[in-house]
């Protein structure tokens, strides 16, 4: 089992997301939800979504397969940067890392 690292990129077996970064978000009253932002395709649309990390087993929709990288430092994972994140996921999906041997910000940036 992958134990995600936040920030880092995976390829994962989920619903609707083939890849995600693994991010935690603080929900309030309602605690820190742990899960991963991809690249979703619903009806024609593309847009951010997340999904919640499966752990335990049968809590969530998201298991991560594979590590890819780290998303650039220059890409913060906060709000209002939704539109960088998209467009480095974007080129990501499109342009997998050949090989296995360079990293995507490598590979991308």
């Amino acid at each position: 089992m992958i134990e995600p690292k936040t920030g880092y990129v995976y390829r994962l077996q989920s619903r609707n997301l083939s890849i995600g970064v693994y991010r935690e978000i603080d929900s309030g009253r309602y605690g820190i939800s742990r899960g991963f932002t991809g690249i979703r395709t619903k009806l024609g649309a593309r847009y951010l979504d997340t999904e919640v990390w499966n752990e335990p087993p049968g809590r969530g929709t998201a298991t991560p397969l594979e590590e890819l990288g780290k998303v650039p430092n220059e890409i913060e994972l906060t709000e209002g940067q939704d539109e960088r994140l998209f467009a480095w996921l974007d080129k990501l999906e499109v342009h997998p890392r050949s090989g296995g041997s360079a990293a995507p910000e490598e590979s991308l940036l």
